[in-house]
């Protein structure tokens, strides 16, 4: 099963006009972040920002397969995606240097595309792509894999 929460507002954002209230001590992440972890939310989904951003799992754990910067196998912590970049375009002002929870960010035009298996394992395939280039601009993968072993292979594009 998948647990994807959805909404407007982001939890964590590394965009510096409202910074205060969307980092990792901001009031969404202090207050609605344990409910994240006690219902072992996956992925969430919100806007709001005029841009894409994806945060790795937070609060950090071991997820990341080695060698990968966006291959999360069996996270304890839910992925975060900034999905603002569909609409109105305006240029955001992010944070220098990135933080260090932000994987990806862009300020382009775009829309994700979601696509979920169950073999060899459940994964999620997250893409954002971009509509002006027609191609895929970041992507990731969830695994849920339960069996002990080595690491799951996935396709990792350029």
């Amino acid at each position: 099963d998948w647990i994807i929460l959805s909404g407007h507002r982001p939890f964590m954002s590394s965009d510096q006009d409202e910074y205060d209230q969307h980092n990792p001590n901001g009031p969404f992440m202090t207050i609605l972040g344990p409910m994240l972890l006690q219902y072992h939310v996956d992925l969430v989904l919100t806007g709001h920002m005029h841009m894409y951003e994806r945060i790795f799992p937070y609060p950090p754990d071991n997820s990341t397969v080695p060698g990968t910067t966006n291959v999360f196998k069996n996270p304890s912590s839910p992925v975060y995606l900034v999905m603002g970049s569909g609409g109105c375009f305006i240029h955001e002002t992010l944070m220098e240097p990135a933080p260090a929870w932000s994987a990806n960010r862009q300020q382009k035009y775009g829309y994700a595309r979601l696509q979920f298996t169950n073999k060899p394992q459940p994964t999620m395939h997250f893409e954002f792509r971009l509509t002006e280039e027609n191609k895929v601009g970041d992507e990731m993968w969830i695994i849920k894999d339960k069996s002990t072993g080595q690491p799951t292979i996935v396709h990792q594009k350029p």
